[in-house]
């Protein structure tokens, strides 16, 4: 099967979403391992170390483009011109990839086409397919559905995203999301048929390498919170519940950058946590090597798809402690692999905390819980639940098509 993958930001040195991994190569790794083959739509070139076996393909650009643009312009002014009023750069960008996906349709025989994200890059591509009788796959996560202002996230924020979903989702043959909120968002909000809509969790790959499961004797706990320093990922909570816990029984690391670094050590600074640790981000080996000496990890946020290092951490035998919301709660039960707490309650994370700190074997115990739900989400099964739609998809739109054309 050959699959033209739509993930236009993958830039980083490492192929990395910073902190963790780009999953998405991971994905197209592993499909290509199934005996696919995968072409890569980018307006970066691939990066240093990037895998050999993905063929890439850069978005086009130049003065060569304008008449392919002037035509699709004239041929769809009631998704265009609205467009280029409300995010002229943006809709350019949509432009370019459409005529991208049109030439690569051409010359690579593509049978299907799969986006990660709708933003930025995934809310095109849907002319070129509809023209050429392509299906295409919406992989979404958290961001592009949601509208929260007050901390900087969410992709609906955008009138320009708003237009181009609502012209782009008639066209799309099936969309699938990280938890079951989501899903259900997708169908109640957004006027999706359920039967084009399928929740698919994130997937763990290296599964061989899980952590040993042993108890710490350890004096502290030992806790790490990795993740953006931004309003979204929550991390003052922690920092607030530490107050209230004395500085011998438990220690924390915060790996991660963003604009909220400052507040944060002054935060640290003022409440006098000397306990706890601000790191840069790191490499992905050391991070996990990081990650796997702790005894939990905390992952306070707002928001969530589904987040990756929570199920990274389950995979090396680390339980976590997590904000109660319904990426987390599609992962976490309750005193099996980790805990919850309301994403805002300082007060009651501090007890949760403190709980775990004064009975240590409690948390070892849940060790080879983690590890068993963690291969419960497995890569191969989300790339199970991937083939199962492609080829789906491909069989409903062969026997949609008049007798004729199925013959040719």
């Amino acid at each position: 099967m050959k699959i033209l993958f739509l993930s236009p930001k993958v830039k980083s040195e490492d192929i990395r979403d910073s902190v963790t991994y780009n999953f998405v190569i991971r994905e197209m790794e592993g499909l290509i391992s199934r005996g696919h083959e995968v072409i890569l739509l980018t307006k970066f070139s691939p990066p240093a170390g990037f895998s050999s076996k993905i063929k890439t393909v850069n978005v086009v650009s130049g003065w060569r483009l304008l008449p392919q643009i002037a035509r699709l312009v004239f041929r769809f002014p009631q998704r265009f011109l609205p467009g280029l009023v409300l995010g002229f750069h943006s809709t350019l960008q949509i432009l370019k990839t459409e005529c991208s996906v049109m030439q690569i349709i051409r010359q690579e025989q593509i049978e299907i086409i799969h986006t990660h994200f709708f933003s930025p890059g995934g809310e095109n591509c849907v002319i070129a397919s509809g023209a050429n009788g392509i299906p295409v796959i919406a992989t979404l996560r958290g961001a592009e559905l949601r509208n929260y202002p007050e901390i900087n996230y969410g992709s609906m924020r955008s009138s320009s995203f708003r237009h181009w979903f609502h012209c782009s989702k008639p066209s799309v043959s099936f969309f699938t999301a990280p938890n079951s909120e989501l899903a259900g968002l997708l169908v109640k909000r957004y006027g999706i048929p359920v039967e084009k809509v399928a929740r698919v969790p994130n997937g763990v790959s290296d599964l061989e390498n899980l952590g040993k499961v042993t108890f710490s004797c350890r004096v502290r706990l030992k806790m790490i919170a990795i993740g953006w320093l931004t309003p979204l990922k929550n991390h003052q909570v922690i920092l607030r519940a530490l107050r209230y816990i004395a500085s011998d029984k438990v220690s924390l690391t915060i790996v991660g950058e963003g604009y909220l670094e400052k507040t944060l050590r002054d935060n640290i600074s003022d409440w006098g946590l000397r306990n706890v640790e601000l790191s840069p981000n790191l490499e992905r080996e050391k991070l996990m090597s990081k990650l796997s000496t702790a005894d939990c990890l905390i992952h306070p946020s707002l928001v969530e798809g589904m987040p990756n290092v929570v199920l990274e951490a389950l995979a090396l035998g680390v339980p976590c402690i997590a904000s109660d919301i319904s990426a987390h709660r599609d992962l976490i039960t309750e005193n099996y692999d980790g805990f919850l707490f309301p994403a805002e309650d300082d007060s009651e994370l501090s007890r949760v905390i403190e709980s775990v700190a004064n009975n240590r074997r409690k948390i070892s115990a849940l060790k080879p819980n983690c590890v068993r739900t963690a291969k419960a989400h497995s890569l191969e099964i989300k790339l199970d639940r991937y083939e199962t739609i492609y080829r789906s998809e491909l069989i409903g739109r062969s026997l949609s098509l008049p007798a004729q054309s199925r013959s040719t």
